[in-house]
């Protein structure tokens, strides 16, 4: 089912832009969860390479196809919410109607009022999704051996993550005092948070519920726990985080985006993924299962994905 409500309305002599919120409730359209072409490809990569493995590397593979699948076949059986604030704009002719060849969509990114024009073709073939998913599979397998990491009981609980991520946000339209998207209300009151500022401290809470160890360098609310770019570089740095492909960042793994100079600037947590689109939860600007497209990334920035080791810390 799918409900658009329209927020707001601009016009200037022929041309109007009209701001649609889209709150959208989905099922993934598949038999079952091995149909999925994410999940082909990730089937492939085992079929090709089981005898190749090694006993550990058979379990990190095997763990992450299982993890998957279960995302995908609570995908299949499941409501899931989505949303995004879209901004359609035309030029109209005479009588007042769009032209249609003037009409264009946008996608409104991290801050508000700030667009980027939807490719309606950004979307991957299932082939795309695939072969991706294969590679991503053993680029995990790869990251993990050179990093000699083993299966062990205390792993990072990426359904916990994601659950905490999505449960403590809002598609708000509240404004804190920068301009940004802010709804302390749907927070969780454990935790301070920071005005106009809380992406960091609130993914940081999303991992901690997943696992991540605190320490004395990472806990409320030190600086690698509430600044962006100091919290990739702490998980980093202690070998939690690898880069991945967008189809292999799981729900409860994080991104960021980073500038031009390579600081992170903004972190986000992927809420669900099913190999072709993704849906995120952040604050500031808060979200929650908002759809993800790559028309939301600034001009001149980029984004990372990153996976969590589950294998031990």
């Amino acid at each position: 089912s799918q409900k658009i409500t329209p927020t707001a309305q601009q016009s200037s002599g022929a041309d109007v832009a009209v701001v649609f919120d889209v709150e959208r409730i989905t099922r993934l359209n598949y038999a079952t969860a091995d149909d999925v072409p994410a999940m082909k490809g990730r089937l492939a990569f085992l079929k090709d390479n089981a005898n190749k493995l090694s006993q550990d590397e058979l379990a990190i593979t095997n763990q992450d196809i299982e993890g998957f699948r279960s995302d995908l076949e609570r995908y299949i059986t499941t409501d899931e919410p989505c949303f995004q604030r879209i901004k359609v704009t035309a030029a109209l002719d005479a009588s007042g109607m769009p032209l249609s060849n003037t009409v264009k969509f946008y996608s409104e990114g991290f801050l508000p009022g700030q667009y980027g024009l939807l490719d309606l073709n950004e979307l991957p073939s299932p082939q795309q999704v695939e072969k991706e998913a294969y590679n991503g599979l053993n680029d995990v397998i790869k990251k993990t051996k050179a990093s000699k990491r083993v299966i062990t009981s205390n792993a990072y609980n990426r359904s916990a993550a994601s659950n905490y991520a999505y449960t403590y946000t809002s598609n708000t339209t509240a404004l804190c005092t920068s301009n940004v998207l802010q709804n302390p209300y749907y927070y969780n009151k454990s935790y301070s948070y920071w005005i106009c500022d809380d992406c960091a401290n609130y993914i940081s809470q999303a991992m901690r519920y997943g696992g991540v160890p605190l320490s004395s360098t990472w806990q409320p609310y030190t600086t690698a726990w509430v600044n962006a770019n100091s919290l990739i570089s702490y998980m980093w740095n202690r070998y939690n985080l690898y880069a991945t492909y967008q189809s292999s960042c799981y729900p409860g793994y994080p991104f960021g985006l980073f500038n031009s100079s390579n600081v992170c600037t903004h972190v986000m947590m992927v809420t669900y993924n099913d190999g072709t689109y993704v849906r995120f939860s952040a604050h500031t600007n808060d979200r929650k299962n908002y759809l993800w497209s790559s028309s939301l990334i600034p001009s001149g920035d980029h984004v990372s994905w990153f996976g969590v080791y589950s294998y031990v810390y």
